[in-house]
């Protein structure tokens, strides 16, 4: 009954993951981090895609349990989220920066001073100035849409689709970066959604490709971070995560910022905030 009941957790957090997958400028990296996953996922993922003898099964059903939920989601909730963000964007994304908040309070209490003075301030500040301004700059590169995807040249096409696969997945695995807003930036989001909808499985196949081979490198670059500059890393993705904050909060119009944009932030905070107490309790 344990295992059943872990088993559904993980389904459960991998429909949240690729939720947020599907939603321009919400991270599923920060998602996994918030659900208190992410080095667990990590680790799973380099286990499965370097085909590691030691843990092997273990680590393959976790992650196809993951991408169970993950699945799940693309297929029945990619429409309604679409819909959704459409008709109440401000909303959404203000209960966004809310769960980005608690996170980012979260990550630096990882960093304790103690920690910092083994350290060189400088080159801790030049990392996280250097992902903020990462965030900011794919953003800005977002505004100038290519719309490759829709070429008649199918080679051009089907090279657009791949390369929006790879760096899709790439982004979507570094928490602070948002795989869909990568795809708004090349014109693939609502190519890739309509597909998705429409089960259009040749272009499926070809995203799924760019981005098989984007995890494969991906996985491995953040696996040696995460055992060799934690510190670091905990520094890029604090400011990747401020940069998603920037970002979001420039969608929002003055307009939407009342009194339910207040309790929608404090309630993605709070939810933060109570999740990793329980962790911590459990």
């Amino acid at each position: 009954m344990t295992n059943l009941y872990r088993n559904i957790k993980l389904v459960i957090k991998g429909f949240l993951i690729g939720a947020s997958a599907i939603t321009p400028g919400l991270s599923s990296g920060t998602v996994a981090i918030l659900l208190g996953i992410y080095n667990d996922l990590i680790e799973n993922l380099n286990t499965v895609i370097y085909l590691r003898k030691e843990h092997f099964f273990k680590s393959f059903f976790y992650v196809l349990f993951i991408s169970t939920g993950v699945v799940i989601s693309f297929i029945f909730i990619a429409d309604f989220i679409d819909q959704v963000y459409d008709k109440y964007p401000s909303q959404l994304n203000i209960f966004f920066v809310g769960l980005i908040t608690g996170t980012i309070h979260m990550i630096s209490k990882k960093i304790i001073k103690k920690e910092l003075k083994k350290n060189s301030f400088f080159s801790l500040t030049l990392i996280f100035i250097f992902f903020y301004s990462l965030v900011l700059v794919i953003n800005f590169l977002s505004l100038e849409k290519f719309y490759l995807a829709n070429a008649d040249n199918f080679i051009v096409k089907a090279i657009t689709i791949i390369t929006s696969g790879f760096l899709g997945s790439f982004s979507a695995i570094i928490p602070g970066l948002s795989g869909s807003m990568i795809l708004v930036f090349i014109g693939t989001y609502t190519t890739i959604i309509e597909a998705l909808v429409s089960n259009d499985w040749i272009i499926l196949i070809m995203f799924m490709l760019g981005g098989f081979v984007g995890f494969l490198i991906c996985i491995k670059i953040i696996k040696y971070a995460i055992m060799n500059y934690i510190q670091k890393l905990n520094v890029a993705i604090l400011g990747l995560m401020f940069g998603s904050v920037t970002v979001i909060l420039s969608f929002i119009p003055l307009v939407d910022l009342n009194i339910i944009s207040l309790f929608l932030f404090l309630f993605g905070f709070i939810f933060i905030f109570l999740t990793e107490r329980n962790k911590k309790n459990n």
